[in-house]
């Protein structure tokens, strides 16, 4: 055989080959196309539930501060102005009404200040 045909067979060969390679793609393409659903899928909705954020006071009121009754020890006035002040800090209490809020926990003597 002449290497002028070998070389056509190559070619042939080659051609073979590739018209192949587009047939089993094309098969391929059909494949995945009848496993490709033709309607969308419904898209997955999910509720998230909303946490409805306690006022201030109410989280102050939820610390159960005990009311100071104007006692004449200091520790004690000192013990309760520091967990007031841990309070105000940890539901971060606005200056304004940090005032507020203490007088309403005070009572008795320490209500007539």
């Amino acid at each position: 055989m002449s290497n002028r045909g070998r070389r056509n067979d190559q070619i042939n060969n080659t051609l073979d080959r590739e018209a192949r390679y587009v047939n089993l793609l094309d098969r391929m393409a059909e494949v995945i196309e009848a496993l490709t659903p033709t309607t969308p899928p419904t898209p997955v909705t999910t509720t998230i539930p909303v946490h409805q954020e306690m006022s201030v006071y109410d989280r102050f009121t939820n610390e159960r501060i005990p009311e100071f009754l104007g006692e004449p020890d200091p520790l004690k006035a000192e013990t309760w102005i520091q967990r007031l002040k841990m309070v105000f800090a940890v539901i971060k209490c606005p200056a304004g009404d940090m005032v507020l809020y203490a007088t309403h926990k005070l009572a008795g003597e320490a209500h007539h200040w």
